[in-house]
């Protein structure tokens, strides 16, 4: 027998009408033997086990007025993301009620590439509904926390179970039926609970580290003077232009290009009093393409995996020949991701240390500054006045994005040392909360995990060796 070859035979077909050999590794016969020498429930047992909406809504996209309509991509490293939002009108949503999403319903990812991907709702707002790649599990008569769900789900034992039912050819997927079959390990209330206030916990953190990071935003916004708050910006969407002043002198035709709020952002940040320039001046741009080697793992991040507060938030890690033709750009600690499409300018974050020497998408620009400080460059970069202006410079039909002779161009303030040293101390600070959320959330699926495997005796010793047990 070949090293590493597996074989598994039987005479019986009762196995959901599957044949294919993935779905008889060794890693998922193992693991569905230990949830059921356990207590376990069928997820549908536990509530409402349902999908989002099925109809064809892309073209209703609205402003932020309308409702937030959540996509597999919105879930990322166990969160939900608040990166690259998209709305529907509310008109849209009213015919929607099936897939209408509410607080603590757990969400799973369950078509595409990243199917498996798991969130629990918190706070979210008044309405909110979600597209078929997203299941949505909504207990009903307390039948499980909530917060134990989504832990559980999250962990090997929710996972392997996701990834060995996953069907079809060109796009794959988890059908409705397979999901709802899915078995949850029950333990003792009290074990229960304490992961739920695990969960708690990290959630706490959470928020802590968006509000450190809001308050860095309305540092810089201070700094720089307070662009949106200006009553007359935006109000004129006109502008006459001479073909001399227009096309000839920067080779654009359309109208957005030229809406004299544009004009007003420039004028703005080129009067800050610590000066100005020209980004190409005050960051080097590190855009030379890499070929990744077949057989070496790498950490590739992508668009999805950006959080709303500049984040790396997950990361595929696989070998260089399954990577995509577009993970092509090297990235070191510290370095600073930049989307480049129009659709996704806020998807802006900062590379952490675990990811060095790792690659992203050609769909960001990386670029580093000995001028500006890391966080401080985040925070500028996701700022109003530079989202503005860098929606400005997007150009192209069917992928609008930023060219690099237009990025480099982009009119950059030297922000004051002083100001850069304060949002530099808050920002490391949101992200360490941030990180510590994570452990917490990496404790509890461990934590349940090992119950699976021993019992909860052991599962609560392991929490409390690391400083996570019941306080």
């Amino acid at each position: 027998m070949s090293k590493g070859l597996e074989i598994f035979e039987t005479s019986s077909v009762n196995y959901k009408d599957r044949f294919d050999s993935e779905y008889f590794l060794k890693k998922y016969i193992q693991v569905y033997s230990l949830i059921n020498k356990n207590n376990n429930d069928d997820i549908h047992s536990l509530g409402l086990v349902t999908d989002g909406n099925h109809l064809t809504i892309a073209e209703s996209y609205a402003d932020e007025s309308g409702v937030r309509y959540l996509r597999g991509q919105d879930i990322s490293g166990d969160f939900l993301t608040d990166s690259n939002s998209v709305f529907i009108p509310q008109a849209e949503y009213d015919k929607l009620k099936r897939s209408h999403i509410f607080c603590n319903d757990v969400l799973v990812t369950i078509v595409g590439a990243n199917t498996g991907q798991t969130a629990i709702v918190v706070n979210p707002p008044e309405k909110l509904t979600a597209n078929c790649k997203l299941g949505i599990v909504r207990v009903t008569n307390n039948a499980i926390s909530q917060l134990y769900l989504h832990v559980f789900l999250a962990s090997k034992y929710g996972q392997y179970q996701i990834k060995r039912l996953i069907r079809g050819g060109g796009q794959t997927g988890l059908i409705l039926p397979d999901f709802r079959s899915l078995k949850i390990v029950r333990f003792s209330s009290g074990f229960e609970k304490l992961i739920s206030n695990i969960s708690v916990n990290v959630y706490r953190l959470i928020d802590l580290s968006r509000e450190l990071y809001s308050h860095t935003e309305t540092i810089l916004l201070q700094e720089l003077g307070e662009f949106e708050s200006r009553s007359d910006l935006g109000k004129v969407v006109t502008a006459v232009k001479t073909l001399k002043n227009s096309f000839e002198d920067s080779g654009r035709f359309d109208a957005e290009y030229y809406q004299p709020k544009y004009t007003k952002i420039e004028y703005s940040l080129k009067q800050y009093k610590y000066g100005w320039d020209v980004l190409e001046n005050v960051f080097t741009i590190h855009d030379t393409n890499v070929k990744p080697k077949d057989n070496v793992v790498y950490k590739y991040i992508e668009l999805a995996d950006i959080g709303s507060s500049g984040d790396v938030t997950g990361c595929t890690e696989t070998v260089g020949i399954e990577l995509p033709s577009r993970a092509r750009r090297r990235v070191h600690t510290n370095q600073l991701l930049v989307s480049s499409i129009e659709g996704s300018l806020q998807s802006c974050a900062l590379v952490p240390s675990e990811y060095d020497n790792g690659l992203c998408s050609t769909g960001f620009y990386v670029v580093s500054s000995d001028i500006i400080n890391p966080e401080t460059s985040l925070v500028l970069f996701k700022s109003k006045p530079i989202q503005a202006f860098m929606k400005k410079i997007c150009s192209g039909t069917i992928l609008t994005a930023m060219t690099k002779e237009e990025f480099k161009l982009l009119p950059i303030p030297i922000v004051d040392k002083k100001v850069q040293a304060i949002i530099s101390e808050k920002v490391q600070e949101s992200f360490k909360l941030r990180k510590q959320s994570k452990m917490l959330l990496e404790a509890a699926k461990k934590a349940v995990e090992i119950a699976i495997e021993e019992n909860e005796a052991a599962a609560i010793k392991y929490l409390n060796n690391i400083g996570v047990g019941e306080s």
